[in-house]
């Protein structure tokens, strides 16, 4: 396994990274990098066609062959090549500060042969702008430490000044005036340097939750945005989530801060884990979780179809396992959907199932934070209770989802589906479901399309009284073979890279988290 660790050459002083960068800092310095070289090039190219009409001009086709013209062209090239080169692929910090820094140092070597080349009875400050020129660009462009742009421009000096130290029979030596322009020059430049890379730097640390970095945008939930971040000293892969600021009303700080206290009570392999949560130096409330390298359920049938039967048993007697702990202390998930369940790779085994996004979470028999007359959940897999009277759902009711999900895993299909949200809640309440027998591609043991029909009774007295119940007729079952990591790794290494090209579709409105006031919305009909 190759090292984590960065080298010396890719955080050393030509790299021009900053030490942690992550992969967003990487491809905004490329970035930048392909703009800077693209506007000398402009530039340069500009100015090569002038220079090349006056001497055509002037001199003739003889002047196409003078030095201070093939310097210029050659110049013009190398900066075209390196802005190809740039914007082509991904490279990195090391190698676009090496790009940049070298870039630099051509034109200034460029601009010193065009300098000793001018005649000796002209006196011309061209070479000078030139040279001020890339540098106050380069600073303005590229986010550099202030000390790397004050070196490149004391060689700046160094060579520009001998570039017109080497003009023989100069009658008016520009020497000084070369170095103590370009000296300022240099100066002014390290300033927007340090201007620049102080306010990067100040956007990296308003990006620092505690000990936590913020490096991706991985979705947001119905509470709030996750991110991909990780720990400033163990480096750990973390998931942070934090609220929404437009949702930073007190109801809503609290109802989050709920979410990770109770979450943070759970402690079965296949509910997500809490490490650590707080608030930031401005109020905004975050926690942080292990990261799942995956995909939830949604994503998975959608691109590969229907579950082996196997499969589907394997995951929902894991979930029920998440489900049994949490109704064991009191408290029910009422958000249970394929979205809300995440297959990842942990230990070294494939396939293990994450129940995630507690944000809906009640605790049995707490008042205040659901009124009666508040619609929560995902219509789509929503028990009748949840719908007719939400104060009273219970563990069932998440019963009642997962025998959806179950139903969505072996079929491919919703139990109810509809043009709105209204005509799959009345589906929920008043329609009997089809046998999944009658819609899937696999077949399905009678025992097991049995308690999926039980867990969608209507009735919450007819479904299974526990999740641990669920567990124990699923390991039951006659004729349903084991989901082996074997098979499991077949699927991920035949559909895992398919996976992140679909991540980027239009969400399905009936399969979000809907949390809708409907005392409210009758006191605006009545009104």
């Amino acid at each position: 396994m190759a090292s984590s660790t960065p080298s010396v050459w890719e955080h050393g002083f030509w790299s021009g990274a900053a030490a942690g960068s992550t992969e967003d800092a990487r491809a905004f310095q490329q970035q930048r990098v392909a703009l800077f070289l693209r506007f000398i090039f402009i530039v340069l190219a500009v100015f090569f066609v002038i220079d090349t009409a006056s001497g055509l001009n002037e001199r003739g086709a003889a002047s196409l062959t003078e030095a201070g013209s093939l310097v210029h062209g050659s110049i013009t090239l190398c900066f075209l090549l390196g802005w190809l080169f740039v914007r082509r692929g991904d490279h990195s910090a090391a190698v676009l500060g090496a790009v940049e820094a070298g870039a630099t140092m051509v034109m200034l070597l460029g601009v010193a042969a065009i300098a000793r080349t001018i005649p000796p009875d002209t006196i011309t400050e061209g070479p000078i702008l030139a040279t001020a020129l890339t540098l106050v660009a380069r600073a303005a462009i590229i986010p550099s430490r202030g000390t790397r742009t004050l070196v490149l421009g004391l060689l700046a000096t160094v060579i520009v000044s001998i570039g017109y130290a080497l003009r023989s029979g100069d009658r008016e030596s520009l020497v000084g005036f070369a170095s103590i322009w370009t000296l300022a020059f240099t100066a002014a430049s390290s300033l927007v340097s340090r201007v620049i890379y102080g306010l990067q730097k100040n956007v990296r640390e308003a990006r620092r939750l505690g000990q936590y970095v913020l490096e991706q945008k991985l979705g947001e939930g119905g509470m709030g945005t996750v991110y991909r971040a990780r720990h400033a000293l163990l480096r750990r892969p973390t998931a942070i989530k934090l609220l929404a600021p437009d949702r930073a009303g007190a109801d809503n700080v609290a109802r989050f801060e709920r979410e990770v206290r109770q979450t943070a009570r759970l402690s079965h392999p296949n509910t997500v884990t809490i490490y650590d949560y707080g608030r930031t130096p401005d109020g905004v409330f975050y926690y942080a979780m292990e990261l799942l390298e995956g995909a939830d359920l949604g994503e998975i049938v959608e691109l590969g179809g229907a579950m082996p039967t196997a499969r589907v048993v394997h995951v929902i007697a894991s979930v029920a396992g998440a489900l049994s702990e949490a109704h064991g202390v009191g408290l029910i998930h009422r958000d249970i959907k394929p979205a809300n369940i995440v297959l990842c790779q942990q230990g070294g085994m494939p396939d293990v199932a994450k129940v995630v996004d507690f944000g809906l979470v009640k605790e049995l028999g707490e008042a205040g934070m659901t009124e009666a007359g508040s619609l929560t959940g995902t219509p789509l897999y929503m028990a009748p209770e949840a719908i007719t009277a939400p104060e009273s759902v219970d563990g069932r009711s998440d019963l009642y989802a997962l025998g959806a999900v179950t139903y969505y895993l072996l079929t491919g299909r919703h139990v109810f589906e509809g043009k709105s949200v209204m005509e799959v809640c009345a589906q929920h309440l008043t329609q009997d479901p089809d046998p999944p027998s009658l819609h899937a591609s696999n077949p399905i043991p009678e025992a097991l399309e049995r308690l999926v029909l039980e867990c969608l009774e209507k009735d919450p007295a007819k479904r299974p009284p526990t999740a641990l119940a669920v567990i124990e007729r699923l390991f039951a079952l006659e004729g349903v073979q084991g989901w082996t990591p074997h098979e499991a790794r077949d699927w991920w290494n035949t559909h895992g890279p398919s996976l992140l090209a679909r991540r980027d579709g239009p969400a399905d409105e009936l399969g979000k988290t809907l949390a809708v006031d409907l005392e409210g919305r009758r006191s605006e009909i009545s009104a």
